[in-house]
């Protein structure tokens, strides 16, 4: 926002979190930020790596049930995760309902030097 220095997006949205970001200046800031700090209405999640078991060295062992059959056939790992909620006195730099999904990337408002 204007007069400060640029910053990681993830802290950015941390400081309206925290009431750190006026609320007179919080309304004007979705429109600027949504790109650099790539707004959406929920975090993706970064698929778990998935581990190849080493062959056993004893031919009989009984298999580890899956996640898949633990959770009776639905997904356990969910392809998004829910916005965290705003605090009444802080905002969401990316506007109600959206949150920043890209926390390293540089916000530096326009036509002010980065630092």
């Amino acid at each position: 926002y204007p007069g400060q220095p640029a910053v990681e997006c993830g802290v950015l949205e941390k400081a309206g979190h925290g009431a750190v970001i006026p609320l007179d200046q919080c309304g004007y800031l979705p429109q600027i930020v949504k790109d650099d700090c790539k707004c959406r209405s929920s975090i993706p999640v970064a698929p778990k790596p998935t581990h190849q078991p080493t062959p056993s060295p004893t031919p009989r062992q009984t298999p580890s049930p899956t996640p898949r059959q633990i959770s009776g056939g639905r997904p356990t790992n969910p392809s998004s995760s829910k916005c965290p909620n705003i605090p009444d006195d802080g905002c969401s730099i990316c506007g109600p309902g959206k949150c920043v999904t890209d926390f390293d990337n540089i916000f530096a408002y326009p036509g002010q030097p980065a630092v």
